[in-house]
């Protein structure tokens, strides 16, 4: 009686497990990416090209992420060209990027996403557009 009561607990535990848990393979790969900051409205005098700095993520299948951020003077977002590769993995709806560390470092909500299009959350007023 024991022995199928604990078959019955692990079947039902693998099945919600398997239920509960999207599917964000599509991820893998490599991506054009654009990170965009809301203009906020003191400085809706600046050009709103100011808010935007292009770039690529590459989701590797050994569970890492290449990021090249390619910043510019006038870019409130980052001036400096950055490359950087980081262990990843997905809680719920969000990519957590682990440093040399193991700490969890950038944290990125997926908001909406498929093969062609993703867009990601990383602070209330900044989002990144991942296309192929």
């Amino acid at each position: 009686m024991m022995r199928q009561f604990g078959i019955v607990l692990i079947l039902m535990l693998l099945f919600a497990a398997c239920d509960s848990k999207d599917d964000y393979s599509y991820l893998q790969g490599k991506w054009k990416a654009r990170w965009e900051m809301d203009q906020p409205e003191e400085l809706k005098d600046l050009n709103p090209s100011q808010f935007v700095m292009d770039g690529t993520w590459e989701f590797h299948s050994s569970e890492s992420v290449t990021i090249s951020a390619f910043g510019r003077k006038d870019c409130i977002l980052g001036e400096d060209t950055l490359i950087h590769t980081q262990n990843w993995y997905m809680s719920n709806d969000t990519i957590l990027m682990k440093n040399e560390n193991e700490a969890i470092g950038l944290m990125c909500k997926v908001m909406e996403g498929n093969n062609e299009a993703v867009k990601l959350q990383i602070l209330p007023d900044v989002h990144i557009f991942l296309s192929r």
